[in-house]
Formats: structure tokens, sequence, C-alpha cells
């Protein structure tokens, strides 16, 4: 329910817009005075404010240029009943006001101005969003020759419009990459809509994707607009791309080829207009080989291929990664904000990273909150590493990489000992099922191995 301020003094109309919007299923905020509405506006979230430039404390103007000043974003519908309207208008669009309209207050354009304008902010938040997640996690970081090329290859193929495949391990940004793309092509005031293929049941994921009339099936007791349809001129993610059933991939396909979405319960397709970018932590060619993944759809997705490095192929990435990673958690818990000292900054660079990005990321907060000095040192980082088992292994001497290894063995062995399945072990880890899987394959651990320590 989308929440808007009403800021008039004529109770009449106020009663009547009122009524309107409430009919329509909007929340109305209500007040007569310029001031007021300056507070409600610093103390509430809105999603659009309705003014009267003719208010008896203050003026209209006043207040929206001190709204624009407060949120910057929020679209002010103004309306005035005076007769040198002309005039009116062209001072409040020139302070930024979305919309004027004239008193008396039309409902259906008032209707189409308000819901306009809500789209649009929207879009704007998204976007806002996106460049602060890009700037504190990801774009702003291209130390490293590995990101550099990246960036190149993110602006090359963004403006194209065509299909991207993204391909990375766990954790290192997949989305980001892909709301880069976004944020860059000419689709970019569109929608982005992230579908992660892996966290929908299976039964319901068609109907997620292309959506179902109600009545089609046992429980549609809605219509539901699909993914595809949701993300229409604008773009649309697939993460976990792989994890498509047989029958949801060869619907995916006759998109890809027809541009038309068959929605569940509905023998009329529907045309779309869709920029897809898919994602996999997965080898694509090897599922292909094991009749897992359609050869056909493979190859309809992958116009162009992006493969994100890991945070391992990035080491100069994580000193300044870091730092912002770490000034991001400390405003978020309103703590002052710390810095490391050389050898805490050497530990993480020399560190594996088997989670990438999302790992720095959790370890970044869990300094934030319990280290209590300015500075934070080596065993800090050392104890929110969990690396006191290497302290204890046998004291030869070894390259780093392999000391790290061994840890990363015993610990995801540890884990699996003290989980009851590989799902709840790699959600403790914070990785993927199918990464944890690869790992133990890496490492030799096999189920059997773990049931047999349990039982000894």
């Amino acid at each position: 329910m989308y929440k808007i301020l009403l800021v008039d003094d004529d109770r009449r109309i106020d009663s009547v817009v009122k009524h309107i919007l409430n009919y329509h299923g909007f929340k109305v905020d209500y007040t007569a005075s310029g001031r007021d509405a300056i507070d409600f506006v610093r103390e509430n979230s809105y999603d659009a404010m309705l003014l009267d430039l003719n208010l008896l404390d203050i003026s209209g103007v006043e207040v929206l240029q001190k709204i624009s000043r407060i949120k910057p974003l929020l679209p002010v519908i103004v309306f005035s009943g005076e007769t040198d309207i002309a005039m009116d208008a062209v001072r409040a669009v020139k302070l930024g006001a979305y919309d004027f309209l004239r008193k008396p207050l039309d409902g259906d354009t008032l209707l189409v101005s308000l819901k306009n304008a809500i789209s649009q902010y929207q879009l704007q938040l998204e976007r806002e969003e996106l460049l602060r997640e890009l700037q504190s996690q990801y774009s702003l970081v291209c130390e490293s020759p590995a990101m550099k090329s990246l960036a190149a290859q993110i602006e090359k193929i963004a403006p194209k419009d065509v299909k991207v495949l993204i391909l990375g391990e766990t954790g290192v940004g997949k989305e980001l990459i892909a709301g880069a793309i976004h944020h860059q092509s000419s689709r970019r005031s569109k929608r982005f809509v992230k579908v992660n293929c892996a966290a929908i049941p299976k039964d319901l994921l068609e109907s997620e994707l292309f959506g179902h009339k109600k009545g089609s099936f046992t429980g549609a007791v809605t219509d539901q607009v699909g993914k595809f349809i949701h993300a229409d001129q604008g773009t649309l993610f697939l993460d976990e791309i792989a994890e498509l059933t047989p029958s949801a991939q060869a619907k995916l396909l006759r998109v890809l080829e027809t541009n038309e979405v068959e929605i569940i319960g509905n023998p009329q397709p529907q045309i779309v207009n869709v920029r897809i970018i898919a994602a996999t932590n997965q080898d694509l060619a090897k599922l292909i080989q094991e009749k897992k993944f359609r050869e056909d759809l493979y190859y309809r997705l992958n116009p162009f291929i992006i493969r994100v490095p890991t945070l391992r192929e990035r080491l100069e990435d994580i000193p300044i990664l870091s730092r912002l990673l770490l000034k991001e958690c400390c405003e978020k818990y309103n703590i002052p904000v710390k810095d490391f000292e050389d050898n805490a900054m050497r530990l993480l660079m020399e560190y594996s990273w088997p989670g990438n990005v999302r790992q720095l990321r959790n370890i970044m907060e869990k300094l934030a909150i319990t280290v209590d000095g300015a500075v934070i040192h080596y065993h800090h980082v050392y104890t929110a590493l969990n690396l006191e088992k290497i302290s204890n292994a046998p004291r030869e001497t070894l390259p780093l990489r392999e000391a790290l290894e061994r840890y990363e063995k015993s610990y995801i062995l540890n884990v699996l000992l003290n989980s009851s399945t590989v799902i709840e072990a790699a959600q403790k880890l914070g990785i993927e099922r199918t990464n944890l899987q690869k790992k133990m394959r890496k490492y030799g651990i096999s189920m059997r191995e773990i049931n047999s320590r349990e039982t000894t």
C-alpha cells in the first residue's frame, strides 16, 4: 500500500481527495499546515506528496523548496486554484514539482499523475540503491587487472542490448555485475527484476517465471503475473540458471526464440521485450554432457560470457574493498570507523577467501562489531577468520596457500561433523550447497568419512 501526504487547508477538497485515494488503495496522511508537512516528511516515509501552493501558515512554494532539500527524490504534485495558474505552474516545476494540477481537482487526472509519479519514484529508488551497492561493494574497486578487464567488458556489452551469461563462484558478485550492466544500458529507466532459480520450489518455478491464470491448477486462487511480464521493457536477471527444470528450460528457450510468454492456463501467448542476463556457478558444458542442461538453450543464453574473478584473483582490490565494507558496517551499526594495521591487512590478502566478497563482507561486519578500539590488529583478523586451528597443526614449514587450504579442509570437515545435512553445513558456512560439494570433492571429503567419524 502506497503512502501519500496530502497538504491542503480546504477541508471540502481534502475530504473528496482522501475518499478517492482510499478507495483506490492508498494510505493518506493529512495536514493543513505547511510547517507540519515539513516535519511529517522528516519523520515518515512517503511515496508521494500532494501540496496546495496556497496555504495559510507558509506558502506552498516554501514547503516545496524545503521538501526538495530533505527528500530530493520524493515526487510532489502541486495544485492551485488561483487565477494566475501559468506563473504558479512554471514556478513549481522549476522548484522540482513532478506535476501541476488545477483546482477543482479531477479524480481521474489526479490518479494518473499520482501513479506515474510513484512508478518513477520507485525506479529512482531502485537506481539509487543499486548505485550505493555498486559503490560500496564492487564497481569502484578496480585496482586489479582482473577487475579492470571486467569493467571494460561491462562498458562494452551493457549498451548493446544482447543476452549475457555471467559465470563465477558463489559470492563473487554476479548479481551486482548484472545490475551494473542494466544500469549502463538503454533499459536503465525500466525494471531490473531478479530471480534466484535455486530459491524457488521446482513445482512453482514455471508459475513464478511465466505467470498463471486463476484456476489453472490446484492452489491458483488468483492470477499471477510472471517475472517475464513484470520485467517487460526492462532486464530480467536469472541467477542459478542451471537449477531450471527441463520443462522450464524448454519454456525459456521458446521465450528467447519468439519473445512470447506462455502463461499457465492462458492459450494466448503474450509478447514481451526483455533483456535476459543469466548467471551460474556451475559448469554448464559438463551439465550438457550429463543431459541436465539443454545445449540449444546454452547457445541462446551466451552471445556474450562474462567471467567474474574470485577474490583470490584480485588481491590488489582487497585493501580498498575491505575498508569500504568495514566503513559501511560501522555506519550501519553507528560505530566509529576503524582501520587496519599493516599485518592485519596482510593476513586478509593472504587468506584464500572461499566465500569471496560475500565472506569478506561477513568478516568486516564481525570486526566492526567485536573490535573495541580504532585499529584492527593481526590477532583480531586471525580470530575472525577462525584460524586458531592452524596454530595447533604440526610445526612444519609450508607455503601459506597450502597451509590455508589445510585449514579450510579441516574447518569444512568440522562443520560437516556438526551438521545433520550438507545443506545445513553450507548454510553455516555461508556458501551454496553446490559450492560446498565442489570443495568436498577437492579435498576428498565423503559423506562415508563423515558418518564413520560420527560412529567412532
